[in-house]
């Protein structure tokens, strides 16, 4: 009877310690997720001063096609122009 009670605490513990360690991963992902998330708003806010610069710059850019559009940002960035594609 005792050694059934032992079993039953260790296994719990086990079970503790499992979930405690699932709940680490979950925040660190969610930690990085947040984090890839934040970089992603700050490039796209880059991108749309950026877009905004040329556009109060260069009166011809606003009737550029997308394509030229495109290639023209990309070389801005310092991406390659095969990306427009």
């Amino acid at each position: 009877m005792f050694g059934l009670n032992m079993k039953f605490i260790g296994g719990l513990l086990a079970a503790s310690i499992a979930a405690a360690g699932l709940s680490y991963l979950k925040g660190r992902w969610d930690g990085h997720t947040s984090a890839v998330t934040s970089a992603r708003i700050e490039a796209f806010k880059e991108a749309a001063r950026r877009i905004a610069t040329m556009e109060k710059n260069n009166a011809e850019f606003r009737s550029l096609p997308a394509g030229d559009l495109c290639r023209r940002l990309a070389a801005d960035s310092g991406l390659p122009a095969g990306s427009c594609d």
